[in-house]
């Protein structure tokens, strides 16, 4: 009845609540009064749009591994509200506009103050914006709360990114708590990308080294080492000319070995060139027999404490004959398990 003097009565045992999401309007499915956000199967976005740091220019926003192009203003329709950000992944923002002054803070900070325009980190935006919980598992939401920032090298199929929060202030160091392998602009990644070459030259002076088939150009090594041994020294020293001129930062390291096998040098940078020529120079002469077992011995000594997040290990190995020990040299080899990669000069 319209009007009755007995208590109004429903049969409906529940009501649902009644708010519907900002960027949606789906309504939420929760009972009538709950406490805590709202919660519903959230639609395509309605009410929201794409907003560029450039306006003439255009974003690539994937979707279920499918790529489109979006351009500022565009209405962000194609997408569902939390399937958004799981696409977007790792550190992306939202942005809204309020009339009221936000407390800036670690999660919202203010982006445009003439159009009270603020941008906020995930987290923020469905706690205190849509007021609704995001279907998102534990991994999403601490994927969301990092850094945003991507490792520049074009050598990885899948992107790198910043192992610190979201809006972190540049880091100098890596510390104990933080996982990573290297720093770039302020920002730590797990990944590694050397920054040069590390060789380690292996020059045979054994007693066929004296042979004058092949010479040195190079005067100053042409005076003291006019044979094969001094032609050796002379590929060494054009080869750290070219890598210098190239501008990388390698260093490198010399072991001549006969039958025995010593560090001539240690660590030098590839651009002092004058010191490569003057300790070879002093320190190479043809000697004994071939053993490439102990330079390969000396070398591994420094292979181990070579920093590989810097550097990749080459050896090069400078030769004009056979191995007599060749059987111990592959044992030693095939059982060494750091990994670099050999180059061979044979002269003749």
């Amino acid at each position: 009845m319209l009007t009755h003097k007995k208590e109004h009565k429903c049969e409906i045992k529940a009501h649902k609540c009644g708010y519907q999401c900002p960027q949606c309007e789906y309504y939420c499915t929760e009972a009538w009064g709950h406490s805590g956000l709202h919660n519903c199967f959230h639609g395509n976005i309605k009410n929201s749009y794409i907003s560029l740091s450039d306006s003439n220019s255009f974003a690539n926003i994937h979707k279920k591994e499918k790529s489109y192009q979006f351009k500022q203003g565009e209405e962000a329709i194609i997408f569902f509200c939390d399937e958004y950000c799981k696409e977007q992944g790792q550190g992306h923002i939202h942005q809204f506009v309020s009339l009221n002054n936000i407390v800036e803070n670690q999660f919202v900070r203010l982006f445009d103050k003439k159009n009270h325009i603020y941008e906020c980190k995930c987290s923020y935006f469905w706690e205190n914006i849509l007021k609704f919980k995001g279907n998102f598992t534990t991994e999403d939401e601490k994927k969301f709360s990092l850094c945003n920032w991507k490792c520049k090298y074009p050598c990885h199929q899948v992107d790198e990114y910043c192992q610190l929060p979201l809006w972190h202030e540049p880091e100098k160091k890596i510390s104990d708590e933080i996982y990573g392998n290297w720093i770039y602009e302020g920002h730590i990644f797990k990944c590694t990308h050397p920054n040069g070459v590390y060789s380690i030259f292996l020059v045979d002076q054994s007693g066929s080294m004296r042979s004058k088939t092949d010479q040195p150009t190079n005067e100053i090594i042409k005076s003291k080492l006019d044979n094969m041994l001094g032609s050796s020294i002379q590929a060494i020293s054009n080869f750290c000319k070219i890598r210098t001129e190239q501008n990388f930062k390698d260093k490198c390291s010399l072991i001549g070995f006969s039958d025995k096998a010593n560090i001539i040098f240690k660590d030098v940078d590839i651009d002092n060139n004058e010191k490569i020529i003057n300790d070879c120079l002093s320190n190479l002469k043809p000697l004994d027999f071939t053993n490439f077992t102990k330079a390969f011995e000396e070398s591994s000594k420094i292979l181990e404490n070579i920093n590989r997040n810097m550097f990749f290990p080459i050896i090069i190995l400078l030769t004009d004959g056979l191995d007599h020990y060749y059987e111990s040299t592959i044992s030693f080899i095939e059982n060494v398990s750091i990994y670099f990669f050999i180059i061979i000069i044979l002269y003749r």
